[in-house]
C-alpha cells in the first residue's frame, strides 16, 4: 500500500486530515473498513496501513460506535464507520478509485476538523515537500 497520511492546518477550507493513495489503496481501504464493522473491535487504526508524515503527524481511527474518544491527543482523529454509515462511505471510496483523479469529504467525530482522501493529486514529490 501507498497510503499516505499527515494532519494540515488551513489546507483546504480548514484544518483537514489528508489521506491519499492509488486507487488500488482506495479500493483496499474501502474493503479493510468493510471487515472491521462486522468484527467486534471497537476501532480500527486506518494509520496502520499508511506512511504518516513526519512534519505533519496524524492518526486516523475508524470506530463502529458513536462514543467519545478516550485521548485528548491532538493529532489522533475518529472517523465514525458504523454498519449503516459503511455503504455510503464505501460508495463514496470505490466513486473516488474509480475516477482516477479527485477527493472526498468526510466528517470526523466530535471534531471540526475534515477528512480528505484523495487518489492522483498527491504525488511523492508533494508528499517529500510537505509531508
Amino acid at each position: 500500500m501507498t497510503l499516505r497520511l499527515g494532519f494540515f492546518t488551513d489546507f483546504k477550507w480548514g484544518n483537514s486530515v489528508l489521506l491519499t493513495g492509488t486507487s488500488d489503496d482506495i479500493e483496499t481501504l474501502s474493503s479493510e473498513l468493510g471487515k472491521f464493522v462486522v468484527s467486534n473491535e471497537q476501532m480500527f487504526p486506518i494509520h496502520s496501513l499508511a506512511t504518516i508524515s513526519n512534519r505533519y503527524p496524524a492518526m486516523l481511527f475508524a470506530q463502529r460506535e458513536a462514543q467519545n474518544p478516550q485521548s485528548s491527543n491532538p493529532i489522533q482523529f475518529y472517523w465514525l464507520c458504523t454498519s449503516s454509515l459503511l455503504s455510503n462511505i464505501q460508495a463514496n471510496l470505490l466513486s473516488l478509485s474509480h475516477s482516477g483523479n479527485g477527493h472526498q469529504y468526510f466528517d470526523l467525530q466530535d471534531s471540526d476538523n475534515q477528512l480528505i482522501v484523495s487518489v492522483g493529486e498527491y504525488s511523492d514529490s508533494w508528499w517529500q515537500a510537505h509531508g
